[in-house]
């Protein structure tokens, strides 16, 4: 029963509600939220992809058809969005004109330095900075005098504001499998989105999101978010009387309630505390893999944990309707400075998020019945230097689990290292998509210039294989096994790009990996769908 049906009558959001944010019509993930990133991405990534569509719609119309070209860089449009997809294009020039003057003058500056420093000090550059980087930046040698520019962060998004000034969400109600994927896909007008200009951290985001879980009056959030007259049918249309479907999201027992939400979204509770890990959530719940969804997380969680900030670890869409509910945020720190290694602490500033705790390796911090504690992260970013990337050892009640998330175990040593400072683990999660996306595909539009299809398709984005997932649990004292974050579950196809076929090296690798622990005696499983389990 929808909201029109009945005027006056509290009401729910819909469990298919998408609420999605958006910076230049382009679903937000965290490249669009950090200002350096974001003017590379909509330089190098959204401009020549809108340019490339307007001139030959066929070929990226046909292309978004192709299941065997799901991720790609052809853009998910029809062919008749032609019009709508020049209009974008011609906006994003005129609006962005500081954006785009940033990246050109960023790589720029960078190839200049590049030929041309060697050793002699730098102040002479500074008289030459192009104008959308002065105060912005610091010059600098590394030990071997090489040379870097360095962002100053803070500043930059003061010097920035048009990102904020292009924000919005869009609601709308679609199926979650006929999402199409996100860094190919600007959101255009359509009789079926409502658009609204919101900032981030703007409070009418939380009166809304709330009411997923909580009655609210429909007529008056209308009021209070501007809905226009026209849209009052498509507002109305997004609510229900129903109340939502919620299983148990309160734990009162005396053991370690650990709920998997999928992909590497885990759930961490006792009477006393809750621990959210990288969320990321089915909206509508099924018989089968979505048997848990974002209902079903708790009414307020204490600490929420991201790992690192790629688009299916940092989610924002997730995020922002959770924030009302966040105690306080757990993220690693950064590599400050560094383009291709914003900071996640400012990210989720942006976000609306105030209690942000960013952790070095090895610090931690401490809950009720346990703690929170930081480690090294060693690969899945493409042999790129970044800082901001963090496994987690998590203890509750006397149990550790331990989150390897997408670590790429090429040095076993590491882990012997970590096993004396974690002692035993009850459950050891790792990631193994062993093959992902080479380094262009995700950080291409940051590169100063062309890599050679040899190199670039060295450099991926991938967890453990077998080998080296097994080197873990060797140096590892490990209760039990769980390889998780595959990327498979159906409510993820618009993030993650990928569908698996049968034979795929990823699922070979890790069913190795898992009959190599099971004949060592060691319960281990690949995770898919939803659990839960206690400790």
């Amino acid at each position: 029963m929808s909201l029109s049906s009945q005027p006056g009558a509290a009401c729910y959001l819909k469990p298919d509600v998408k609420i999605e944010p958006l910076v230049f019509r382009w679903p937000v993930w965290p490249h669009l939220l950090a200002p350096a990133t974001c003017a590379m991405n909509v330089a190098f990534r959204h401009l020549p992809g809108l340019q490339s569509f307007i001139k030959n719609p066929a070929v990226h119309a046909a292309a978004a058809k192709d299941p065997a070209m799901l991720g790609s860089s052809f853009l998910c449009l029809p062919q008749s969005a032609t019009a709508a997809a020049r209009a974008l294009s011609q906006a994003t020039t005129e609006r962005c004109s500081a954006l785009l003057a940033f990246a050109q003058g960023y790589k720029q500056l960078d190839s200049k330095l590049v030929t041309t420093a060697k050793g002699f000090r730098l102040d002479d550059f500074y008289r030459d900075l192009p104008e959308p980087l002065t105060g912005t930046v610091e010059l600098v040698y590394d030990l071997n005098n090489r040379p870097r520019i360095k962002i100053i962060e803070e500043l930059l998004y003061e010097a920035l504001p048009v990102i904020a000034d292009s924000r919005e969400v869009c609601l709308r109600r679609i199926p979650q499998s006929e999402r199409s994927f996100f860094m190919s896909t600007p959101m255009l007008d359509a009789a079926d989105c409502l658009f609204l200009r919101l900032d981030f951290d703007d409070p009418r985001i939380d009166e809304l999101t709330s009411m997923r879980i909580e009655p609210g009056s429909g007529p008056q959030l209308a009021g209070r978010l501007g809905v226009e007259s026209t849209k009052m049918s498509l507002f109305n249309d997004l609510f229900t009387s129903e109340p939502p479907s919620r299983l148990e999201p309160a734990y009162v027992g005396d053991q370690v309630r650990l709920r998997y939400f999928g992909h590497a979204c885990v759930l961490l509770q006792t009477a006393e505390v809750s621990v959210l890990i990288d969320p990321l959530t089915a909206w509508e719940r099924d018989r089968g893999e979505a048997s848990l969804t974002f209902n079903d997380l708790p009414d307020f969680i204490d600490y929420v944990v991201i790992s690192h900030p790629h688009a299916d670890h940092l989610v924002a869409e997730v995020l922002l309707q959770l924030r009302s509910r966040v105690g306080s945020v757990v993220v690693p720190r950064n590599d400050r400075g560094n383009l291709a290694d914003p900071s996640v602490r400012l990210i989720m500033r942006e976000l609306g998020f105030t209690r942000v705790h960013a952790l070095e390796p090895f610090e931690s911090l401490q809950v009720p019945g346990g703690q929170i504690l930081a480690l090294p992260f060693i690969g899945e970013h493409a042999g790129l230097d970044i800082m901001s990337k963090s496994s987690f050892a998590i203890s509750l009640k006397g149990r550790t689990c331990l989150f390897l998330v997408d670590s790429d175990a090429v040095e076993p040593v590491l882990y012997r290292r970590l096993a004396r400072r974690i002692g035993k683990v009850d459950a050891l999660f790792i990631g193994m998509e062993c093959h992902g996306a080479p380094l262009t595909w995700l950080y291409g539009p940051l590169l100063p210039g062309a890599l050679s299809r040899r190199d670039d398709d060295s450099r991926r984005l991938s967890g453990s294989d077998c080998a080296r997932a097994w080197g873990v649990v060797e140096e590892l004292d490990c209760s039990r096994v769980f390889v998780y974050a595959m990327g498979q579950e159906p409510w993820l196809k618009h993030l993650m790009g990928l569908a698996y076929q049968p034979g795929s090296v990823q699922l070979t690798e890790s069913d190795k990996f898992l009959e190599w622990c099971r004949a060592e005696g060691i319960p281990a499983e690949r995770l898919y769908g939803c659990r839960e389990m206690l400790l």
